[in-house]
């Protein structure tokens, strides 16, 4: 993706998908998203470098897409954005989502890349720039947020948890037999999951469903848009439509 390049820019490209979005689930009940808009709404919120209406598109995420897998680059501006708002466990446990959604790339942008693995995935694709943290993003990382994604990377839990995630990852390579491959996975999945906290509340103070998506646009839009009404989910057909 091209990002832009000035603040007023990423408002407008902010604006943008957040109506494209509005349009999927008038259509459609539901978000089909194939371009991943919600997943470049991080980067654009991450580069913009303002609250904003930040808060409330990360609640809304939240709610809309629990278990989505997400890619590096999000959750690593995730995970940035909280410590932003000084939430520091929530923050941690984002940042190990993007180490355990590619491992090689965040390693890339703390310095500590060793390459090749030899884990199962790893590939010419993990590497090459389509499946790194794009260059605008890392260049956007203060030096405070730096040393903190270093400390963070290099810490006793984390180290711990990269190691056995790298150990899985070669043990997949190898493995064949489906129950013994599934109980891997289970173990890959654990390693993540405790570090999750046991409390996220909200960031803002709209816990309505759709707070962000029918809000009004990004705050340096100058002139207001109508806002469009938002059917009750399942009403419209079935089916999605990437945009």
């Amino acid at each position: 993706m091209a990002y832009p390049t000035t603040k007023p820019g990423i408002r407008a490209r902010i604006a943008s998908y957040r109506r494209l979005l509005r349009q999927e689930f008038a259509e459609f009940g539901r978000y089909g998203d194939g371009y991943g808009k919600r997943w470049w709404l991080f980067h654009l919120y991450f580069l913009l470098g303002e609250e904003a209406d930040v808060r409330a598109y990360l609640d809304w995420y939240a709610r809309m897409f629990p278990d989505d897998g997400g890619e590096v680059g999000q959750r690593l501006c995730w995970a940035l954005i909280l410590r932003r708002f000084g939430r520091e466990d929530e923050a941690l446990y984002r940042f190990v989502q993007a180490i355990d959604e590619n491992l090689p790339a965040v390693a890339k942008v703390v310095g500590d890349s060793q390459a090749p693995y030899g884990m199962w995935g790893e590939h010419e694709e993990m590497i090459r720039e389509l499946y790194e943290v794009p260059s605008e993003v890392v260049q956007a990382i203060t030096a405070d947020e730096r040393r903190w994604l270093v400390a963070s990377w290099h810490s006793p839990a984390v180290a711990a948890m990269r190691h056995r995630t790298i150990a899985i990852g070669r043990a997949l390579v190898t493995t064949t037999v489906r129950e013994k491959r599934v109980a891997l996975l289970n173990q890959q999945r654990a390693l993540i999951q405790a570090f999750k906290p046991a409390d996220m509340p909200p960031l803002s103070s709209d816990a309505s469903k759709h707070s962000w998506l029918s809000g009004a646009p990004s705050s340096a839009q100058k002139r207001p848009r109508r806002k469009a009404a938002l059917p009750t989910v399942g009403s419209s057909p079935a089916g999605s439509r990437s945009r």
